[in-house]
């Protein structure tokens, strides 16, 4: 059974992610202001928990960031860090050495259970996350893929990343945490013999979560995407410093660290996350060399 799944929520008391965990006997905690508490309470599901945050309006990396905290000082346990609209999670398995399907009487419990054991089994992982349904039927393979991810729904390990880390900002802030994971040490699974379904990003129906942000595309994504890469370039800038002048150095200087792109699951524009392979490359460039970085390198 999955240990300490919990849901960051915010105007939704009956969420989706709480009714699966609910039908599946998943103890759960969700994560709400003091605001919002009387509302989750009158409705709380089965298995269902709520931790009260200290304030209200504290935006999204705020909860992250009590979570991630909650973990380290019960001794760095591994925890699920959920988005409130998730439908489904389940084992997936390969037709024909081609297609990824569902697992026929697979439940969320066993999916949960796998990518624990997956990411337990393999003391290099630090961030875990089955593949979202848009992504797994491009797949052959079940198999775990090592230096990329996916969100949503996440596994994350305090104890193997750098004790410094913390989510910073609002929107995009996932990415850049899983981008800054990776430069400091830390790495991220795709779990492929599992699939994750959510509600269409940004724009589920109801109050709350992250519709608005998603709405308002080029006054508030473009800008945090470009936030992100500001962070992901600085790590560049910090390795291409300390580095001796040679090839390796050219290579370093012109290595594509961010993908922007024009996504087909939301109604904006311009996009980008990081080239995950490429930073891992940058990582092992900065170990060669024994520059150490945190954080704020």
């Amino acid at each position: 059974m999955p240990t300490n799944v919990w849901i960051l929520s915010k105007g939704r008391p009956v969420n989706m992610s709480s009714r699966l965990f609910s039908k599946w006997g998943i103890d759960h905690t969700i994560f709400v202001e003091p605001q919002d508490e009387e509302a989750y309470r009158a409705v709380l599901l089965p298995h269902a928990h709520l931790h009260i945050l200290p304030q209200n309006n504290g935006g999204i990396g705020f909860v992250r960031n009590q979570m991630l905290e909650t973990a380290r000082s019960l001794g760095n346990v591994p925890y699920w860090m959920c988005d409130d609209d998730v439908e489904n999670i389940w084992p997936s398995h390969v037709v024909r050495g081609k297609y990824v399907r569902k697992l026929k009487g697979g439940s969320a419990v066993d999916a949960m259970d796998h990518v624990e054991r997956e990411c337990l089994a393999h003391p290099e992982i630090a961030f875990g996350a089955p593949a979202h349904i848009g992504n797994i039927w491009t797949q052959s393979t079940t198999n775990t893929k090592i230096d990329y991810t996916s969100f949503f729904i996440n596994w994350i390990h305090p104890g193997r990343i750098h004790p410094e880390l913390r989510w910073i900002g609002h929107g995009s802030e996932d990415v850049l945490f899983a981008g800054q994971m990776v430069m400091t040490g830390g790495r991220l699974a795709w779990i492929l013999g599992t699939g994750v379904e959510v509600a269409p990003i940004g724009f589920s129906p109801g109050a709350g979560g992250m519709a608005e942000y998603y709405q308002k595309w080029d006054e508030k994504v473009v800008p945090a995407c470009q936030r992100m890469e500001t962070h992901i370039e600085r790590f560049r800038s910090f390795i291409l410093q300390r580095l001796p002048p040679g090839k390796e150095r050219d290579s370093v200087g012109r290595m594509k660290l961010v993908r922007w792109f024009k996504p087909t699951w939301a109604r904006g524009g311009d996009y980008n996350i990081p080239r995950w392979s490429a930073l891992r490359k940058l990582r092992l460039i900065a170990d060669r060399h024994g520059i150490y970085m945190t954080p704020s390198s």
